[in-house]
């Protein structure tokens, strides 16, 4: 499902259920203009993701950046930025709780045993999963074990943000020589 997000926010404040209880890897697309003028002199440049909820992988106009897995969500993009248009995908895989969250406003479609302490433990596999059929219900994640609610508060989820192109004006601290001290036997 494609869909236009004007600002960025967590996919659990959707409306759209779809996106509220989305289980997966989302991609971002943004093309954005780089001024010539941002190039005078010598620069380096960082590309900031912000808050990412829970793994990224982001490609500068085509050049993978790589996987992006723990704070801060960032990495030198120095010699990948371009005069004019450039262009950043980013993907953000989440976990798998919002979607079981948002499955358990279905319909059961399965038995369970009663629940204890820890939560419920599936009582038989259905005979629908068996048969490698979809859920009966309309779920789309199956587990063997439950210990969360429809009503249990989401995760925060995709490209939180806010995604920064951060420049820095590069100094030598050194010209010319350098002066070495010790023995030169």
């Amino acid at each position: 499902k494609k869909i236009k997000m004007p600002m960025l926010k967590s996919l659990s404040e959707s409306a759209d259920t779809d996106v509220k209880y989305f289980s997966g890897t989302s991609v971002y697309r943004k093309s954005f203009e780089v001024p010539a003028e941002f190039f005078a002199g010598r620069i380096a440049a960082e590309l900031d993701l912000g808050d990412v909820r829970d793994i990224a992988r982001a490609r500068l106009n085509g050049e993978e950046l790589g996987n992006l897995w723990h704070p801060p969500f960032a990495r030198d993009v120095t010699g990948l930025l371009k005069e004019g248009k450039n262009f950043l995908e980013i993907e953000v895989a989440n976990t798998w709780f919002n979607r079981l969250v948002g499955d358990e406003r279905l319909p059961d479609d399965a038995e369970w045993k009663p629940k204890n302490k820890n939560g419920q433990l599936l009582k038989s596999f259905p005979e629908w999963f068996l048969k490698g059929e979809k859920s009966p219900a309309g779920r789309r994640a199956f587990t063997t074990f439950r210990n969360w609610t429809k009503d249990d508060k989401l995760s925060n989820s995709g490209l939180i943000g806010p995604v920064i192109l951060r420049p820095s004006r590069i100094i030598p601290l050194c010209g010319g020589g350098v002066a070495l001290s010790g023995d030169s036997k």
